[in-house]
């Protein structure tokens, strides 16, 4: 019921009922695939036929998983609902939050952090972070269907009337997003970087 943390690979069945909880694929020796949301299948290396194999492990129903750690490897990682804590580790990550308002590290290599949807990036008193974006990282927009409108210090630069669009704020280090053109802002990402340039690496 505490704070307890599981073994991709190692541990074959996490359950846990209570606490802050974590999954770790620290001591990996490929890359993983992590999925932070219960009743799922995670593993090392290749998803295999059998739970009983090696580098299998499945995250039980109803259990609750809060943070995550990923291998030195290139691996993908999936949050869940709840305000996750993702730490990509080194390689070539990818990483997608899920719901909730989540903390998103990539760590060291060329990452990719993927945003699905509106809804997953929390709301706008309580979004998604990107923690350490750094040359060579990307941020995913793709399933949103939404324009760049660049980078501006309000949101006066979106255009009037105009749904799926969203900008860089430069004040606020946001992302922030209109969905629907009323002129209001919907969601927002905040991303943490040296510099703006850094900060809208961005595929959509």
């Amino acid at each position: 019921m505490g704070a307890n943390t599981y073994k991709i690979g190692s541990d074959k069945l996490i359950w846990d009922g209570g606490g802050i909880d974590t999954v770790s694929a620290a001591s990996a020796k490929a890359k993983t695939y992590i999925d932070m949301n219960d009743g799922s299948w995670s593993w090392v290396g290749k998803k295999a036929k059998s739970l009983l194999d090696d580098g299998q492990s499945w995250t039980g129903h109803f259990t609750q998983i809060e943070k995550a750690i990923g291998s030195r490897y290139d691996d993908k990682i999936v949050g869940n609902e709840l305000d996750n804590i993702i730490q990509g580790g080194k390689g070539n990550d990818t990483i997608t939050g899920g719901g909730g308002a989540d903390r998103l590290f990539g760590g060291a290599g060329k990452d990719t952090f993927v945003l699905k949807s509106y809804a997953d990036m929390g709301t706008l008193e309580h979004h998604d972070e990107i923690m350490d974006l750094q040359p060579g990282d990307k941020i995913d927009l793709r399933a949103l269907h939404t324009a760049f409108r660049g980078s501006g210090e309000s949101d006066a630069i979106l255009t009037p009337g105009t749904g799926g669009q969203f900008y860089f704020n430069s004040v606020s280090q946001e992302l922030r997003f209109d969905a629907d053109g009323n002129g209001v802002i919907d969601a927002a990402v905040a991303v943490h970087a040296n510099t703006i340039n850094q900060a809208i690496l961005i595929i959509f």
